[in-house]
């Protein structure tokens, strides 16, 4: 008799509002639902008007007690998705609610802020926080790197996000020029420099950047160092 799937609940920013989490959310959740292990959605936050804000923080205890309710925590696990300060008290609060209970428990870790967390006096007051939960994830093998140096001794997976099946039936063929979009926050650790250096020995290819941060004017004059600059598009 084959085993039950692995079920779980995530929590988060509401999928359909601005921003990595929210983005994330929306596929999670539905890359999940159509392997039949979506058990439910915790809306933590909400990156609209500030009543919608309050109501989502002050009902996410109730909206997971339902859930959990409904689950059986040897099948069960809840994935909360955190990055800034604010977003990782809400999540770890939501993970402990759910510990109790007896149910595994995983943060996920976005955003650059963590780095600067990380290298700063708050330190040990982020690793006090992230050690709520049974495991963590996080998107590339730097930030695992950054969290082993900082000190965390946990269960630690490089876990990236997962993209959303296309169809490519009817769609056109591809033409003689590679075109590479590479979408996301341009600070250290995302690493879009590597993808500019990689340009280098595609000649061939194309480059459309789409993101806007710390390092924009910084990459741009990496791109013309390395004589580029011509088939890069910075689309902000």
């Amino acid at each position: 008799m084959a085993a039950s799937p692995v079920r779980m609940i995530l929590a988060g920013t509401e999928p359909g509002g601005a921003g990595g989490i929210a983005s994330s959310l929306q596929i999670w959740r539905e890359t999940l639902a159509d392997r039949g292990s979506f058990a439910g959605l915790v809306p933590t936050h909400h990156t609209g008007p500030a009543a919608r804000k309050l109501a989502l923080a002050l009902g996410a205890g109730s909206t997971l007690n339902g859930l959990l309710a409904q689950e059986s925590p040897d099948r069960t696990v809840v994935v909360a998705h955190g990055g800034a300060w604010l977003s990782l008290a809400r999540e770890t609060r939501v993970l402990s609610r759910a510990r109790r209970r007896g149910f595994r428990t995983v943060l996920c870790l976005h955003g650059d802020e963590l780095a600067n967390y990380l290298l700063g006096p708050q330190k040990h007051a982020i690793l006090a926080l992230i050690q709520r939960s049974d495991a963590l994830t996080v998107l590339t093998p730097w930030w695992g790197q950054l969290l082993r140096e900082s000190g965390y001794r946990g269960r630690l997976f490089t876990w990236p996000n997962p993209m959303p099946t296309i169809d490519v039936a009817g769609q056109p063929e591809p033409s003689d020029t590679p075109h590479i979009v590479t979408m996301t926050r341009l600070v250290p650790g995302k690493n879009v420099d590597v993808v500019l250096r990689a340009l280098e020995h595609l000649p061939a290819a194309r480059l459309t950047v789409a993101g806007t941060g710390a390092q924009d004017a910084e990459l741009r004059a990496l791109a013309a160092r390395l004589g580029i600059a011509q088939r890069v598009t910075f689309a902000g």
